[in-house]
Parts: C-alpha cells; sequence; structure tokens
C-alpha cells in the first residue's frame, strides 16, 4: 500500500505542489521564527559577560533584580558576610545604565552606528581592585584611583573614539559628573569581540565613587579560603546574613538569572508573538491539505472500491492516503527547513520597518539548532497527516460496489447531517461564551478573564462556521457571481455555476482565506479601535505647555528639572519618577509625584478621597499612598484605610510600613507611561531610594509667556541631558504614534498567511480543472474559445475568493467589535477603517486572479478530442 501511495506521487508530481509548497510555507515560517529567536538569544548570549565567574558564591537581594528592581544590599550585610567563616574576600559590585557625553554635554556619535540596545546598553560598573573577584583585564593605561577618574571597554574605546586622557562627562539616571579616561580594559578570555558587550559594564569608575553616586551595591561577591567548599561557604554566609531579605547563590546562577531577566524584558516576548503567529500560519497550511485530500479522495473513489474489492481492508486504504500525506509533510518539512533560513531575513527586515531591534549585526551567525531542524521536520509531518486524516478515513469506508458506478463522488466539506449537527452546536456554544465574555472577569479591568472565553468563544464560531458553510455557500456563491454574471456573459455564468454547483468545495476552498482575511480584519479593526481610544483619551489630557521625558535612559538626573525651573518664564514645574514597593507579596512599580503641581499640569481621574492630600507625607512618618480603583478593589481598602507595605529601596524609609490610603484614582484615564496603580509622594520616594531619576518632567509657563520664544531657553538649560524636550503638540503626537507601527508588524506577520490562503485557492482550481477535463473538452467542443475558458475559471477564482474574503471581514469586525465590549477600559472607541477593509477586499479579489492564472491556462489548453474520449 506504502508503494501504491508513492508511485501515485510519482505518476502525478505536479498535482500536489501547491501543497507541498503550502506545507512548506507554513513549516518555514515555524523554522523561521525558531531561526530569528536561536538567532538573537544567540546574540545576546554572546554580547552578555557572565560577572563573577572566579566568585564562590553571590550575596543578593531575595529572588534577584527579577523580583525586586530597586532592592540593594546594604553594608549591615555586607560587613555580616565578611566575617563569615571561610570568607577569604567581599566586593561590593554596582551597575547602572549610562550615557557619555562629550564635556560640554554634547551627544557622542557611535562609529559604528550601533543597535538601540548597544547604545541603551551601555553600563556603568565598578573596578573591582581584588583580581580573585575583578572579571576585567586592564588592556593599557592605568586603573581609576580618584572619583574623576574612569576606565572604559576596548569596544566603548573604538566606538567613540576615546583614548587615555579624554575628558568625558557621565551622565547616569539620577546624576552626571566628569571623569578623565585613564585605560582600556575588556574582559579576556570572556570578551564578546568583536561585539559590545551587552547588559555588562562598559565604564568603570572607582568601587567608592560608584558607591557615591549610586548607593549601595546590587550584589556582594564572595571569594573563598583555599580549601573551603562552596556548599560551607554557602551556609556559612546564609547564617551570618540571618535575615530573610538576602540570600547567596553560585556565581553561574546570578549570572545567568539576570541573563534571563534581560531577555525576558527586552526580546522575551518576541519568542510568544512568534509561536502563536506560526501556529496561525500551519492552520492555514492544514487547511488546504485538508481541502486538496478532500478533492483528491473524492476523486479516486472508484479506484479505492477496486482496491476494497481486490481485498484490501479500511485500513490498508487509509493508509494509502496517509502515506501520501506523510510524503508530502516530509518534503514539504524538508523545504521549510531551507526555506526558513530566509523566512528569518524576511522577518528581521520586516522588524527593522516596524522599529523593533533585533540587535543582530552583519556578522551575527544565523543560529538553527538540531533541535528546530526537528520541530520543523515533525511539524510538516503531523500537521499533513492530521489534516489528512478526515479524508483518509473517508477513503476507507469507501463501499466496494462503488467500482460499478460510472462517476466519482463530488467532495464535501464535511459528513452531511452529522457535520451540521456538529456546526450548530459549536455555533451555539461559541455564541453562549461570546455572549457571556463581557460578563467575565473578578472586575471591570480583568481582561483576562473575558479574553479567555472571548478566544475559546471565536475557535469555536470558526469552526462551526466552517462545518456549516457547506450549506450556505451555494446560494451566497450564486449572489456574489450575479453582477459578472449579467454583465461579462457565458464565462461568468458559467463560473457562477460552477462555484454554486459544488458547495464542497467551494467552502473548503474559502475556509482558508476567511482565517487569513479574518485575522487581517481583525487587525486593522482592533489596532485602529486601540488608536481611536488612545487619541480620544490624549484630546482629554489637559496637557502642560512642555513634556521633559528620557532619550536614550529610563530616566534622567534631578538636575534637568532643577534647571528647567531656573528658567524665567516658568511658572511650574512637576516631576515625575518611579519607586518600587511589595504589596499583599506582589512587587508593584508605583509614580512619585508632585501631587499639587501635578493636578494642575495633568487631570488626575480621582474617584474617591483627595489626591493633593498626597503633598503631607513628606518622607517621615506614617506614608501615604493613593491607589489605582482596581488595585484598591482587589485589596479590599478604601480611603482611610491602612494598608501593609513594603518600600524597596537603599534610604531610610526603606521597608516595612502601615500606610494610609488618601484617595482613589482611575489610572485607565491616565496617558499611556502614567497608568500606575499606585502612586506616593516625591519626598516618600526620595527618603527611600535617594539616589533615583526622574522619568518626566511637566512644564507650565507663566501667563503672557509664548511657547516658541521661551523654548530655546528650555533647550540651553537641558543641554548635556539626554532628554527630549516636546511641547504640546509634539507630546500628544508622540503618545499616538506607537500603535502604527504594532498594525505595520502585526499585518507583515499576517501576510504569509494570506499568501497560503491565496495558494490554496491556485490548488482547488487546479485540482477543479483536472476533475472537470472532460467538461471542458466538450465546452470546448460546442464552440467556447480558450480565452473564453480562461476567463471562466478566473470568474470562479474571483468568486470563491470573495466569498472567502468577505466573510472574513465579516468574521474579523465582528470580533473586534466582541473583543471591544470585553475590554472596555483598554477599548473605549470602536473605530472601523472602512477603506482599508475594502482595500482588502480588492487585493483579495486582485490576489484570485493571480493565483487561478495557472489554472486558467491549462484550462484553454485542454485537448479537445482527448477530453471527450475520456468520458
Amino acid at each position: 500500500m506504502i508503494r501504491l501511495a508513492l508511485g501515485e506521487l510519482r505518476a502525478r508530481p505536479v498535482r500536489l505542489l501547491a501543497t507541498l509548497l503550502a506545507v512548506a510555507l507554513g513549516v518555514g515560517f515555524v523554522v523561521g521564527s525558531l531561526v530569528l529567536v536561536d538567532s538573537v538569544r544567540a546574540a545576546f548570549d554572546v554580547r552578555y559577560v557572565d560577572g563573577g565567574r572566579n566568585a564562590a558564591g553571590v550575596v543578593r537581594p531575595v529572588g534577584g533584580l527579577g523580583t525586586q528592581r530597586y532592592a540593594r544590599v546594604p553594608g549591615r550585610v555586607a560587613s555580616a558576610v565578611a566575617a563569615a567563616p571561610g570568607v577569604a574576600a567581599v566586593a561590593p559590585v554596582h551597575r547602572e545604565t549610562v550615557l557619555i557625553t562629550g564635556p560640554g554635554g554634547e551627544r557622542l556619535g557611535r562609529r559604528d552606528g550601533g543597535s538601540r540596545l548597544d547604545r541603551a546598553g551601555l553600563y556603568l560598573g565598578n573596578w573591582i581592585e581584588d583580581a580573585r573577584l575583578r572579571d576585567q583585564t586592564l588592556r593599557s593605561g592605568r586603573p581609576p584611583v580618584t572619583a574623576t577618574e574612569a576606565v572604559v571597554h576596548r569596544h566603548t574605546a573604538e566606538a567613540y573614539g576615546l583614548a587615555a586622557g579624554d575628558r568625558v562627562r557621565l551622565v547616569l539616571p539620577a546624576a552626571a559628573f566628569e571623569v578623565t579616561i585613564t585605560g582600556v580594559f575588556d574582559y579576556g578570555d570572556a570578551d564578546p569581540a568583536p561585539h559590545a558587550p551587552l547588559f555588562t559594564p562598559g565604564v568603570l569608575v572607582p568601587t567608592r565613587a560608584a558607591a557615591a553616586r549610586l548607593g549601595d551595591p546590587v550584589e556582594l561577591r564572595v571569594a573563598a579560603v583555599p580549601g573551603v567548599p562552596a556548599e560551607r561557604l554557602h551556609r556559612a554566609v546564609a547564617q551570618a546574613i540571618g535575615d530573610g531579605d538576602h540570600e547567596i547563590v553560585p556565581a553561574e546562577k546570578a549570572a545567568r538569572d539576570t541573563f534571563e531577566l534581560i531577555w525576558r524584558m527586552n526580546l522575551g516576548p518576541l519568542a510568544t508573538g512568534m509561536l502563536v503567529f506560526s501556529g496561525i500560519t500551519v492552520l492555514a497550511a492544514g487547511l488546504i491539505v485538508f481541502t486538496t485530500f478532500a478533492v483528491t479522495v473524492a476523486r479516486r473513489t472508484r479506484r479505492y472500491a477496486l482496491l476494497r474489492l481486490l481485498g484490501a481492508g479500511r485500513g490498508q486504504v487509509a493508509v494509502v492516503v496517509l502515506a501520501e500525506a506523510s510524503a508530502i509533510g516530509l518534503a514539504g518539512g524538508a523545504a521549510g527547513v531551507l526555506l526558513g533560513y530566509g523566512v528569518a531575513e524576511g522577518l528581521r527586515a520586516l522588524f527593522a520597518v516596524a522599529g523593533v531591534d533585533l540587535v543582530l549585526g552583519p556578522g551575527d551567525p544565523t543560529v538553527l539548532s538540531p533541535g528546530g531542524a526537528l520541530i520543523g521536520l515533525a511539524t510538516g509531518v503531523v500537521a499533513t497527516v492530521f489534516a489528512a486524516l478526515p479524508a483518509a478515513v473517508r477513503a476507507g469506508r469507501v463501499p466496494p460496489m462503488q467500482a460499478l458506478r460510472e462517476a466519482d463522488r463530488p467532495p464535501r466539506a464535511a459528513a452531511g447531517r452529522r457535520a451540521a449537527r456538529a456546526g450548530l452546536a459549536l455555533l451555539a456554544a461559541g455564541a453562549v461564551a461570546l455572549a457571556v465574555a463581557p460578563l467575565g472577569g473578578q472586575d471591570d479591568g480583568d481582561a483576562t478573564g473575558r479574553l479567555v472565553p472571548l478566544s475559546v468563544g471565536a475557535l469555536a464560531a470558526f469552526a462551526g462556521t466552517a462545518l456549516l458553510a457547506p450549506r450556505c455557500t451555494g446560494p451566497v456563491a450564486r449572489l456574489i457571481g450575479a453582477p459578472a454574471a449579467a454583465l461579462r456573459g457565458l464565462p461568468a455564468r458559467l463560473a457562477q455555476g460552477n462555484a454554486a454547483r459544488n458547495p464542497g468545495r467551494t467552502a473548503l476552498t474559502a475556509t482558508a482565506l476567511v482565517l487569513g482575511v479574518g485575522l487581517v480584519g481583525f487587525t486593522l479593526v482592533v489596532t485602529a479601535s486601540l488608536e481611536a481610544t488612545q487619541r480620544a483619551r490624549i484630546r482629554e489630557i489637559t496637557f502642560t505647555d512642555y513634556w521633559v521625558r528620557p532619550d536614550g535612559l529610563s530616566s534622567f538626573p534631578p538636575e534637568a528639572t532643577r534647571a528647567v525651573a531656573a528658567v524665567d518664564g516658568v511658572k511650574v514645574v512637576s516631576a515625575v519618577r518611579p519607586a518600587q514597593v511589595r504589596v499583599a507579596g506582589a512587587a508593584l512599580t508605583p509614580l512619585a509625584v508632585q501631587p499639587r503641581t501635578l493636578m494642575r499640569v495633568m487631570d488626575v481621574p480621582v474617584v474617591y478621597g483627595d489626591f493633593a492630600a498626597l503633598a503631607a507625607d513628606g518622607g517621615t512618618g506614617r506614608p501615604l499612598v493613593a491607589l489605582g480603583e482596581r488595585l484598591a478593589r482587589t485589596l479590599g481598602v478604601g480611603v482611610g484605610d491602612g494598608l501593609a507595605v513594603t518600600f524597596v529601596g537603599g534610604g531610610p524609609a526603606a521597608g516595612d510600613a502601615q500606610a494610609r490610603v488618601v484617595a482613589i484614582y482611575d489610572p485607565e484615564r491616565l496617558p499611556e507611561g502614567f497608568q500606575a496603580e499606585m502612586m506616593l509622594s516625591r519626598e516618600r520616594a526620595a527618603a527611600v531610594q535617594p539616589l533615583q531619576g526622574d522619568t518626566s518632567t511637566f512644564i507650565e509657563l507663566d501667563d503672557g509667556v509664548g511657547v516658541a520664544e521661551i523654548r530655546p531657553a528650555l533647550e540651553a538649560a537641558l543641554r548635556g541631558y539626554p532628554v527630549l524636550l516636546q511641547d504640546a503638540a509634539e507630546a500628544r503626537a508622540a503618545m499616538a504614534g506607537r500603535v502604527g507601527s504594532v498594525l505595520a508588524l502585526g499585518l507583515g506577520l499576517l501576510l504569509l498567511t494570506v499568501v497560503i490562503a491565496v495558494l490554496g485557492v491556485a490548488n482547488t482550481l487546479a485540482l477543479s480543472v483536472i476533475e472537470r477535463t472532460r467538461e471542458l473538452g466538450l465546452l470546448r467542443a460546442v464552440g467556447m474559445s480558450r480565452a473564453q475558458a480562461r476567463s471562466m475559471i478566473r470568474w470562479e477564482a474571483v468568486i470563491v475568493t470573495t466569498l472567502g474574503v468577505l466573510l472574513g471581514v465579516v468574521l474579523g469586525t465582528a470580533f473586534a467589535w466582541l473583543t471591544a465590549r470585553a475590554v472596555p477600559r483598554e477599548i473605549e472607541v470602536l473605530s472601523v477603517p472602512v477603506g482599508w477593509l475594502a482595500v482588502t477586499v480588492v487585493v483579495g479579489a486582485l490576489a484570485a486572479v493571480l493565483a487561478a492564472t495557472g489554472p486558467a491556462r491549462r484550462a484553454a489548453r485542454v485537448d479537445v478530442l482527448r477530453a471527450i474520449a475520456r468520458g
């Protein structure tokens, strides 16, 4: 039976070429995604230098930076660790992002250009004097000694054109100071040459200077006395620490934890997104395989019946179909693995257009692990066999007496009434899930509790629609084809009749288009609605005259805020900075604000209480906090209630405290970037974490001072700081302009799904032409010209494609509307981009004409006598 299946493939390889290509494209996207993710992770791994390679252990806050971003190791812990038995040396480790500018504050351009992460990933650290715990090797010059000296990494020196003796200005998130370069270092055997070290210190200052600028260290490296095992050292240090806030871990674990945190924060979501879109493309390819085998099995009914007459069992006949599917899946998977490299390059270009920096340079290798290649091959085989399984089962059920009948059975999308009942059940279940989705979740802001039933309902509704489609495809195809039949004559009327005569085949062909176009329509409507919602919220904001925000760092020194406050004509300055707390075991990042000035430059949507009361918290005494409405409901607290809060930082006010809630507000009504679930006073934040920069500064001008008139003075005051100065119009444009790149990226990733769907149209039409060879011959015999034959096939493609595109647009728009209802906080304004949806329909029709080119040419070349003789 397997030899029979392989012989069928060898005899008619061209017929299944489009199916193989669809599988190859689907697998190619899977493999391309794996190649992209593996390459990016390899680039991260190459550029990241494991710190503390020679240390016996690392002392850090429990959980590391992943759970306590601003937590530090205080001096008392360092003293206790140094006194522990078996400890030979202890070295503090400081680390913070830094920008290098000229002595006058002018920005230095990188000679090598550099990626965004190369520029923003430059870190400042401290030169550890103990060589046992130091990672760096000095290559030229001398180590830094005073607070105004620094050494730079070899790659940093080359990129910025620096050498020993040069003066530069180092800008930290909370401070800026000038230093003299005294030497150049690298990381020895672990250096990522020729690349820059990513998220690894590229500038080092003396440890005392780092402590003065950054406060307590992020971790301690510990060296053991010779002969002391690491396990004994760890037990002794853990006992010496004596609290539950700090821990000692192996140096390798600390380095890997930091690496994984960096990966998750920067490009970890890439892997998840690629997995989702890979699943979509494989599903589209699977639908093409399903359609192809449904048509081919129907055409081979008499052949399978003859096999049954010759003694083949049901299972043996099914094996013929599955063996054919396995061969196609294996060949398509192998082609997809090779195609994956090209897809990865295309994805890199797409991400570049969308403004997503993947940290991949010209010298970075393209990486595909053996496991990734096996996943690609397995995906091709499993998806193809699974999609062909229903057709194989139907082939095995062909009765032997079918061989005595003259005609094969027409292909069908599913098994009659049973499929219709299943479709109705799925459609009803989907409708119920979609109806209750807006009611899901624990509160109005619980999007997950609403999106899960919405997703399940959408999948059920799509599956039900696909099963029920053959029941209504005929009348709908006649309706869609009516204008063409009236205007374009006989070829269009015949095309209309062909599409309506075989609703099963038409429905199968349109299903993949419904999936691809439906996702495109959903993306268009949701993205347009998000953008409309964002614009509506921005219009409601009472914006200040100017907005200062970071450029290159996550924050900027408070000196920049003080500098603009001193400019003549500035009336009010309100600065915002982040903080970190733990509430009920969860880490939160509240905003530290100046409440009275913030309320003058921005509408704070207070629901209960007095937001201005936060100003009474001067950093001492009982803390005061304002909570977001959702968080307050989750915690079960209201205005005036107490709340246990752990303030994370290295200042005198850090630690556990019983705060009082003075206000509850709606964070969803605030601009993007300010939607924190908690706010506290800047004085409290400064007492908790003194060395922290600002993330935003709002400026209100004196009455009568022109916005354009004062701009040069503000720019002069901010010269040398990593900030952007934007007026109200520029700020609104910056907030509203972030959705477009998401739209471009999403549509680009969905493009391959639509391409596979259009390929399915071409494949089905080609099989249809083969199936109707005698019919085409008879039409040619009674006077149909070749041009009319080509026109008939093209119009049939247009009718089928228009059916799939229109249904996809309708379903996509409907699901987008239901999504908006399910997450009313995120999508307040439903916007349907009619123009773009119309373009989608037109492009779909044009794609149909293109897809029909090959089948139409084959139909026109049918040999009339041979075609009639086949009957």
